[in-house]
């Protein structure tokens, strides 16, 4: 487990580290983004993720470490978790978790990443890491194991997103995981809203997960098809069976159309039969999970984004999604919920439209209405300005780096 990069000598600001649940290239870009941000100013930076592929992001700067584990060396760290529950830190923090089957096997899974991450750290020799993790969840147990275990941190921060502060296990486990690290940060203000109602811990501050600009994009109406996309994992909250409905208001409108919707999860067969039933699936294309490239492209090529989002029955729920703000960059007028952190980036009329969450006519009246040219141009030109200048990537990972920095 060796990276030739650091046999060399070089001065960095910074050794950065984040824990993720899932390898970020797959779902959760901007961490990507915010990872290489980091970077950018000068810092080392490392990825490790619970679950994911083993082939990651990795350049000079940022490191996937993932790659560097093999399959003895899984095995070897399997082996020594009773070792680690002889660590008296580790086995007071296992014990507290409680002793449900599930809980043990979760926490045991944690320790098992834990050793494995210990050792990798270990044999690259890196010290005084800034820790820092996105979702108060497992990821956040691995950190808090890896502390325990003696690898030394500098400072350990996580980031808040959405339903991970507002809807937690019970607000004494969310309360206890923010008392573990050194700052907590919010993605946008509703999130830190509540985050405060949840534990009356008030962030650190907010770190929106912002994009990195890109050239704007004609959104004119070439092939006489209006051009719709939704980007978005298919689970509930991403609020498609909302805009299934708005589809048959288009169709019965007259509205020539094509809905593209990019994304996998538990909901495709579900939705597909909606559309089916409903009688539009015609004007539905289902692209699966795509490569971040042909997302963008994909987006670029529309003359609208929908983004219908809406709280889940379970209270899941999204903060401010990074799929906004990548088609904001790209010139493409926006539509989504008034929900969450969402008004905070799509300011209704200024930098996109908004409508009231499951509002399937009003989110059919709001496409409807961005079929003037003038009214795209107006929006997609304000919102662009708007998502670049506040929620630019570089501008928010350095209020990271300057907290870590200045962490003492």
């Amino acid at each position: 487990m060796r990276f030739d990069f650091f046999t060399r000598e070089r001065e960095r600001a910074l050794k950065v580290l984040y824990v993720c649940q899932e390898y970020p290239a797959r779902t959760q870009t901007f961490v990507v983004n915010e990872a290489a941000a980091v970077a950018s100013s000068g810092n080392d930076v490392f990825l490790y993720s619970l679950r994911g592929a083993d082939e990651g992001l990795s350049s000079e700067r940022v490191v996937h470490l993932n790659a560097s584990v093999s399959k003895f060396e899984r095995i070897v760290a399997m082996l020594l978790v009773p070792k680690a529950l002889a660590n008296r830190r580790v086995r007071t923090r296992f014990l507290s978790e409680g002793f449900s089957a599930a809980r043990m096997i979760r926490q045991a899974y944690a320790v098992w990443h834990a050793v494995v991450l210990s050792r990798i750290l270990r044999n690259l020799g890196t010290r005084d890491l800034a820790v820092h993790v996105h979702f108060l969840g497992r990821a956040l147990d691995v950190s808090a194991y890896l502390a325990d275990l003696g690898v030394p941190s500098r400072v350990w921060t996580a980031t808040t997103h959405a339903a991970d502060a507002s809807v937690p296990p019970s607000a004494k486990r969310t309360l206890d995981i923010v008392r573990l690290v050194d700052g907590v940060f919010a993605a946008s203000e509703a999130v830190g809203r509540a985050l405060f109602l949840s534990t009356e811990v008030r962030p650190s501050g907010i770190v929106h997960c912002g994009i990195i600009p890109r050239g704007s994009q004609d959104t004119s109406i070439a092939s006489g098809t209006f051009k719709i996309v939704t980007v978005g994992r298919l689970v509930r909250k991403k609020g498609v069976d909302v805009a299934i409905r708005a589809a048959t208001v288009l169709k019965d409108r007259g509205l020539v159309f094509k809905w593209s919707i990019i994304g996998a999860g538990p909901l495709e067969s579900e939705l597909r039969a909606q559309a089916s039933d409903a009688g539009v699936g015609e004007f539905f294309e289902w692209h699966g999970s795509l490569p971040h490239s042909k997302v963008l492209s994909t987006v670029a090529a529309s003359q609208v984004f929908v983004l219908p989002s809406v709280r889940s029955p379970d209270g899941d729920i999204d903060g401010i999604p990074v799929a906004l703000m990548e088609a904001m960059t790209l010139g493409v007028p926006v539509v989504s919920s008034y929900l969450s952190g969402i008004p905070e980036l799509v300011k209704d009329g200024e930098t996109g439209r908004t409508v009231d969450p499951g509002d399937h006519v009003g989110l059919a009246q709001a496409i409807m209405d961005l079929q003037d040219p003038s009214t795209r141009d107006i929006l997609k030109g304000e919102a662009k300005r708007f998502v670049d200048e506040q929620f630019n990537q570089y501008r928010e990972a350095e209020k990271l780096v300057s907290w870590w920095m200045n962490w003492s």
